[in-house]
């Protein structure tokens, strides 16, 4: 698995892990998932939990499998 531009993410829901570098330059890693409702409403459709504030996300990649393989 390798980061891709976010352009290229899918925008179906799936859950995705994304990376951003914020204002200050620090590093964020997110889980996050598109929503259309979002996207109409404010332009940016990334969603994720517990944040509340505005993500816009670089780079992104699948959800690694879990390290006992479950």
């Amino acid at each position: 698995m390798e980061w891709q531009p976010i352009e290229t993410a899918p925008k179906d829901g799936t859950p995705i892990l994304t990376y951003s570098r914020g204002c200050d330059l620090t590093e964020q890693f997110v889980v996050m998932w598109w929503t259309f409702e979002k996207a109409e409403a404010s332009g940016c459709g990334w969603n994720a939990y517990e944040v509340y504030h505005m993500l816009a996300p670089d780079m992104w990649m699948p959800i690694p499998p879990d390290p006992e393989g479950e």
